[in-house]
């Protein structure tokens, strides 16, 4: 295996033991390639407890979106290939029908090739569909201005080096991160064929809800506001039921079709 895991995680002991952990664990991942970020002393401890008995490392990255995100960013040697992974991810799901989604089932060689390409074309960034809606997915990989969200994103780490990298902006780190690595590089790759089970905003205790509705809610039109300011030529914000009725989008640019999918290519073998 050639990449390490990397998983923010806030007051979700049971929810990432039950999820990510366990399909990490499916896939063949070791416990000792995998990192949790966590904000204190009390909280690694309730972690440790909670995960008695495994062999994941631990970084104390202090409270905020911002902390983590920098911390598993800047914290792993340069040229490390990182995949980092929300906290409740219960399964990578790919575009298997005009309407219909399977589980990928071999994550790690997926993993390892999505990384091969996003070196080939001189970027350090990608992701994966950000909905979980067969109809619209895909079955190409794309590179251009492209949202690689949170939820599942390989990164090739330049150990921290570049500070111009880090977020700002709180709730909307992988917009942010988006828009900062396109201008970098030229570009981001995004999997079009391939998405994640997970609910994204939930009701469960800790996550980005565990300081509370009200506030998440002000960090989110705070991080909205923000971005379209800063990005106007690449975001703007758009009307949204929730959250204080606004979202940012980014805009349409120029992106270009690279390659089939890898986990469409495993689709096709298989079917031989």
């Amino acid at each position: 295996m050639n990449f390490k895991v990397a998983i923010k995680t806030y007051k979700r002991t049971d929810v990432l033991k039950e999820k990510t952990l366990a399909m990490l664990a499916e896939a063949g991942i070791p416990d000792g390639e995998i990192t949790l970020f966590v904000v204190s002393d009390s909280e690694e401890q309730a972690y440790r407890e909670a995960l008695a008995g495994r062999g994941y490392n631990y970084v104390q990255c202090g409270p905020g979106i911002n902390n983590a995100v920098r911390a598993y960013r800047s914290h792993f040697p340069a040229g490390t290939w990182v995949l980092h992974v929300d906290d409740d991810i219960a399964a990578l799901m790919k575009k298997s029908g005009e309407n219909q989604l399977s589980q990928v089932t071999n994550l790690i060689e997926y993993v390892e090739t999505m990384f091969e390409i996003t070196e080939k074309n001189d970027s350090r960034m990608w992701g994966v569909y950000p909905v979980q809606n067969a109809f619209f997915m895909k079955e190409h990989v794309t590179m251009g201005l492209r949202f690689c969200c949170a939820v599942f994103q390989g990164f090739i780490s330049d150990g921290g080096r570049d500070i111009s990298l880090f977020p700002e902006c709180g709730n909307k780190d992988d917009f942010e991160l988006s828009i900062k690595l396109y201008l970098a590089d030229g570009a981001v790759i995004r999997d079009e064929a391939v998405t994640v089970k997970t609910a994204y905003y939930t009701s469960n205790k800790g996550g980005t809800a565990g300081d509370g509705a009200e506030l998440r809610e002000k960090r989110h039109l705070d991080a909205a506001n923000m971005l379209a300011s800063r990005y106007p030529d690449h975001c703007s914000l758009v009307k949204k039921k929730g959250f204080g009725g606004l979202d940012i989008r980014l805009k349409r640019m120029p992106n270009q079709k690279i390659c089939l999918s890898p986990a469409q290519i495993a689709q096709e073998h298989a079917a031989t």
